[in-house]
């Protein structure tokens, strides 16, 4: 009996989480969480993803993710911020890559942990490169995407920039960005989420 109340326990514990994360996603792409730039968006709309991935592993993450995704793809449809916007009403785009945001963000995680240890600086050093590589993943897959698919396109909307600079741009700028804020916000979410979970 103990065993099942446990179970069910953590199972609406999870469930909390991921309304949560959800809830606090579609808050960010509706407010702050979108920055329009020249050419693309930059974003903190995956940081609650990360968040989920590393606090209840990567099938939530995985979960939350696909939300996020096909958040970004509403968005571009009915609100686009860019003149590429309309790119990311491909599934593959919108959608794909941010599947995998929180799953890369866990298994980081987890491989910190296993060289740092589980003081409070190998477990906040984990924390930051696990959120740091599943915004790294965000980016590198959106654009890898991007460039694949519409590497043409990209061209004949933007004109004087190849898709090829683009991708260079984005990444080594926002991209860059992005990674190290997704770091700095994790950390103290993640390390107070943990310890309600416990």
């Amino acid at each position: 009996m103990n065993i099942v109340a446990q179970k069910s326990k953590v199972a609406t514990r999870t469930l909390a989480l991921v309304g949560m994360m959800v809830a606090i996603t579609v808050l960010l792409d509706y407010t702050i969480g979108v920055i329009p730039l020249p050419m693309v968006s930059a974003t903190i709309v995956h940081i609650p993803t990360v968040i989920a991935g590393i606090v209840a592993g990567p099938v939530v993450g995985a979960v939350v993710g696909t939300c996020m995704g096909i958040l970004s793809l509403i968005h571009s449809a009915t609100r686009p911020s860019s003149p590429l916007s309309v790119l990311f009403i491909n599934p593959f785009i919108s959608i794909l890559p941010r599947i995998f945001i929180g799953v890369m963000s866990y298994y980081s995680y987890k491989a910190c942990t296993q060289i740092l240890g589980k003081s409070k600086m190998g477990e906040n050093t984990s924390v930051f490169i696990g959120a740091a590589i599943g915004s790294m993943t965000n980016t590198i897959g959106v654009l890898s995407m991007m460039y694949f698919v519409y590497a043409q396109k990209i061209e004949m909307i933007l004109q004087s920039t190849t898709a090829k600079s683009l991708v260079i741009t984005v990444a080594s700028t926002s991209g860059v960005a992005e990674l190290i804020v997704s770091g700095i916000i994790s950390v103290p979410i993640v390390v107070a989420i943990k310890k309600v979970y416990r």
